[in-house]
């Protein structure tokens, strides 16, 4: 195989929400109570029950030089039309070569958390289903077979999530969003009886539980004298803790078939987390009495999970301590991680430098992808000749890839050399 073969599905991309949305996807008494783009001295804002929502820096950095990621950009006119329009997306993805892609939401949080603790939850209701019919007919409808529809819920009453999940899995949802840690937003833990009837209907029906890492490093948030470094350096731990709280719980063990995907959490810690959790099984078990039968820990981790990378050659080398089956890949457009539009010419040096095989890169780069999520992007598309780098690239061929400086407004507020921490970006920005 080179590159030009590999097929590229993300699991882990992020939509820039439009400004007229709810347009359409909202009935007209509710058009009142939604989220409403605003631009105050230059900057676009969501107003969301009273209060600014920020919505770009680092989350549409895309096609900007690195220097410029973090502060800006401040407003639509300043990122690229595929951040929040489907068909430009479709673009840019075909020059990255990616044939798929799962995206996360933005401004009302990776989870929808936003609508938790904002606004009257009698109404959130409503403004996620409108969320939600949104991204999965319009957002994913527009452009068949490229985005793998994924739905929101209304996290703090159970009933309501299982009614909402079902209704989205209904039109076409593979995944509903779940934050790994649920305490930070108020929510009760996994543990307790809240999350149960989400488990059952995870279980009985194959919908994936999405959980994307949280702000801040999730776990152990960076605190506003840290360089804003510490907080991209911790985010896998959200990811850490998520997986460490079910590995324990009674979770696995009372839904068999229940599947969890570790979104943008990274893979190398995995093989360390699973040998320490066998070593506790094996040392404390008796008096914990903690009860895996005839199970090894590594075996509960590849029938429920699975985690993806974007850059991570440690990960790789040690893909058979995690399992090759349940790895898949992210770019994390249009995230200031993300390397469009030459993601495949990075990650195919990764996966040549880890001396994966073939087999190994199809698994990881698609086929594990379309077995989780069932989406078959391939056959949708009509075959593996329409999907790889290189065919989609040779569709993108009028595709401007250029990086493009924009630097103004907040870039100025950083000084020359000067380390900035996470309490300094914050006072940069005056949302709420």
């Amino acid at each position: 195989m080179e590159m030009n073969d590999m097929v590229m599905i993300s699991v882990d991309d992020h939509i820039v929400e439009p400004p007229d949305m709810f347009k359409h996807a909202l009935p007209a008494q509710w058009q009142h109570k939604a989220p409403k783009l605003e631009r105050i001295d230059g900057f676009d804002y969501w107003i969301f029950d009273g209060k600014r929502q920020w919505n770009f820096a680092l989350n549409a950095v895309v096609g900007r030089p690195y220097e410029e990621r973090g502060i800006e950009p401040d407003n639509f006119d300043q990122i690229r039309l595929g951040c929040y329009n489907p068909k430009a997306r479709v673009d840019d993805m075909n020059a990255n070569g990616v044939l798929a892609s799962m995206n996360f939401p933005t401004f009302v949080g990776f989870h929808g958390h936003m609508f938790v603790n904002q606004g009257d939850r009698a109404t959130n209701e409503i403004l996620i289903q409108a969320y939600n019919d949104w991204h999965i007919d319009e957002w994913c409808g527009s452009q068949p077979g490229r985005f793998i529809p994924s739905a929101i819920l209304p996290l703090w009453d159970p009933q309501a999530m299982v009614k909402e999940a079902k209704r989205a899995q209904a039109k076409g949802a593979r995944a509903v969003n779940v934050p790994p840690i649920p305490g930070i937003h108020g929510l009760p833990s996994i543990h307790s009886e809240h999350w149960k009837p989400l488990f059952e209907l995870a279980n009985d029906t194959g919908l994936v539980l999405a959980s994307h890492i949280g702000p801040g490093g999730g776990a152990d948030p960076a605190g506003p004298e840290s360089p804003i470094d510490t907080a991209f350096n911790k985010a896998s731990l959200a990811s850490m803790s998520l997986l460490v709280e079910l590995l324990w719980s009674r979770i696995p063990r009372d839904y068999p078939k229940l599947r969890y995907l570790l979104a943008e959490g990274m893979i190398g810690w995995i093989p360390h987390i699973l040998e320490r959790a066998q070593f506790t099984y094996d040392v404390h078990s008796p008096w914990t009495h903690q009860d895996f039968g005839d199970k090894k820990i590594i075996e509960i981790f590849r029938e429920h999970f699975f985690s993806c990378f974007i850059h991570d050659e440690v990960g790789l080398e040690l893909r058979h301590r995690i399992g090759v089956d349940n790895i898949t890949y992210e770019t994390d457009y249009p995230h200031g991680d993300g390397l469009w539009p030459a993601a495949p010419e990075f990650t195919w040096n990764q996966l040549q430098a880890t001396h994966c095989t073939d087999e190994e890169i199809d698994k990881m780069m698609f086929k594990n992808a379309i077995r989780c999520l069932d989406f078959d992007a391939v056959e949708m598309l009509g075959g593996r000749e329409n999907c790889t780098v290189g065919a989609l690239r040779e569709k993108a061929k009028h595709v401007d890839t250029r990086i493009v400086a924009k630097r103004g407004g907040r870039s100025a507020m950083v000084g020359p050399g000067e380390i900035v921490t996470c309490g300094g970006l914050a006072a940069m920005n005056p949302a709420e």
